[in-house]
């Protein structure tokens, strides 16, 4: 077939790219690097974070032998030396860094992605940064072009990071660390803590209930209208269980409410948070624990162990509560909650969990009359912008060859704390970074044998300090 013939069989496309529902620009990136012979990428600013999410395809591409080109920037001091490092010793690419401090006379705020696959190229070029944000949530327009190689716009592109990369201005990682490092001095932004400071300043707003909150007070309002007596609240953790039900609570005006929690330090933070919701100095607050016992408090707080107590519940009628609400109510097939709930006769009975399902066969729904007055799980909070979005690394390759067969589990966990094992755990822990001045982790095991010689091994490398961890601690 003739080059004119080819050319004619070649399709190009253009398409945008930005970041919204069911898409976003970090898949169409992971995308063209799945997908090519070579990569070129020329961003001015990069994020630990935003690098984090394209490493495992990136030692994916190392393993294939794919080698791709990095051109960043020290343009405005954004990139840390720490972020520069950990793409510096990537083997399979080349950093480059456009020094704008050395004379240039210009900044450096160029934001493309190229991909060749033998003669054809996936082009992005537009507004995002090699940042988290821009990647998966900042409003970002991208355009994306599908060309082959002869393509004007192709030419164009590759020799205009030619230009950047041959320039007397950018230089090589390895030459440009040694003068940065010592010099960088991270950029002026606002602190979280002078935020924090500013808000003290001006009065707290009253407080509403967002989308699940309201919907759940209707269901609730809705379900004592229809004369029942007790409901669940299933909410996955970190959607606002709590001031769910204190916004409910604030609607439904009861003369007394008893919350009951499973640690002292849990019944504190819901007290904070009703006083918040409330805002009202004719409610009273207290807790009722093992250090504490405000019995007279309208609104009462406690611990479950200290409530199922028979001294501590007769100092209440079984009438006293219009509500009652139970915290992590999974747990209430054990003794000391039945005992409470067989006690108290309120109102209404709330019960709140994100793990309603049991494996000890406790039907929790029945308890609950099968009164589900709202659910929401964790996939749809993350599509409501109920929680902070995170980013999942799967890390497959940590077994151990041994002469055992591979199926048997017993014989796969006893090898978790050979030096194989965690000489690749360090491995993987370095390749994939961490976030501020040191590495953070927890480690779960099959029992405490195996928790201690893990801690161990660690600690024989004098890398990390780890400690075990058990139930008699």
């Amino acid at each position: 077939m003739s080059e004119s013939n080819r050319l004619l069989n070649f399709a190009t496309s253009s398409e945008l790219i930005a970041n919204g529902e069911g898409r976003n620009v970090l898949s169409a990136i992971e995308d063209g690097l799945r997908n090519c012979d070579e990569f070129l990428i020329s961003v001015a600013f990069i994020t630990p974070e935003g690098l984090l999410t394209l490493k495992p395809i990136l030692k994916e591409l190392e393993n294939r032998g794919v080698h791709g080109r990095i051109l960043t920037t020290d343009y405005l001091g954004f990139n840390s030396p720490q972020v520069l490092e950990d793409l510096g010793n990537l083997k399979n690419i080349d950093l480059k860094v456009y020094c704008t401090t050395q004379g240039s006379g210009h900044g450096f705020h160029t934001k493309g992605y190229i991909f060749r696959k033998d003669e054809s190229y996936q082009i992005i070029i537009g507004s995002s940064n090699l940042t988290i944000n821009a990647l998966k949530s900042n409003r970002e327009w991208n355009t994306r072009s599908k060309v082959h190689g002869s393509d004007t716009y192709a030419r164009e592109i590759n020799e205009e990071f030619e230009l950047y990369w041959n320039s007397k201005f950018a230089i090589p990682y390895e030459e440009f660390i040694p003068w940065y490092k010592p010099r960088w001095v991270r950029p002026e932004r606002s602190s979280q803590r002078s935020v924090a400071e500013q808000f003290k300043q001006v009065d707290l707003p009253t407080l509403e209930p967002n989308i699940m909150q309201q919907q759940f007070i209707a269901n609730f309002n809705e379900l004592r209208a229809n004369q029942a007596k007790r409901g669940l609240l299933i909410s996955a953790t970190g959607t606002g269980k709590t001031y769910a039900a204190a916004f409910t609570m604030r609607e439904m005006n009861p003369k007394r409410i008893l919350f009951l929690v499973h640690r002292e330090q849990i019944a504190k933070q819901a007290m904070a948070s009703f006083e918040r919701v409330y805002n009202d100095p004719s409610i009273t607050f207290g807790l009722v624990s093992g250090n504490v016992k405000k019995y007279d408090a309208t609104h009462v707080f406690s611990t479950m162990q200290m409530m199922g107590r028979y001294d501590v519940m007769k100092q209440y009628d079984p009438k006293t509560f219009d509500c009652i609400i139970i915290d992590e109510v999974h747990r209430a097939g054990s003794e000391s909650y039945q005992r409470i709930i067989d006690y108290f006769k309120p109102q209404f009975l709330l019960g709140m969990t994100a793990s309603p399902e049991r494996t000890d066969g406790y039907d929790l729904y029945e308890l609950f009359d099968h009164n589900i007055i709202y659910e929401i799980r964790l996939q749809q909070a993350l599509e409501e912008d109920l929680l902070c979005p995170f980013h999942y690394f799967g890390i497959s390759d940590l077994w151990v060859d041994t002469d055992e067969p591979i199926g048997d589990m017993e014989v796969t966990f006893s090898n978790l704390s050979t030096k194989e094992r965690v000489d690749k755990i360090i491995e993987k822990i370095r390749y994939f970074g961490h976030s501020g001045s040191r590495v953070k982790g927890l480690v779960f095991c099959s029992n405490r044998v195996e928790a201690k010689a893990l801690s161990d091994a660690f600690n024989e490398r004098g890398i990390y300090r780890t400690v075990s961890l058990t139930g008699e601690d």
